[in-house]
């Protein structure tokens, strides 16, 4: 299950930024800071999205009843 809150951790890497999520195991790079960051929120927005449509199939096989 994804969590409510996220620690997005930001690092300068030399050429580029990297923000790290661990909540989700993801890593973002980016040019600036604001780009990084921006990347961080689309990548937890889409596991949020991805978290949220398997938990309506899951709760769809649970649902059906058997026909006999």
């Amino acid at each position: 299950m994804v969590p409510d809150t996220f620690d997005v951790r930001v690092q300068w890497t030399g050429p580029q930024f990297e923000a790290t999520i661990p909540e989700i195991g993801a890593t973002v790079v980016g040019a600036t800071r604001d780009e990084v960051l921006k990347h961080a929120g689309q990548v937890i927005v889409a596991a949020q999205i991805k978290a949220d449509e398997e938990r309506k199939k899951k709760g769809r096989r649970g649902a059906r009843s058997p026909s006999r």
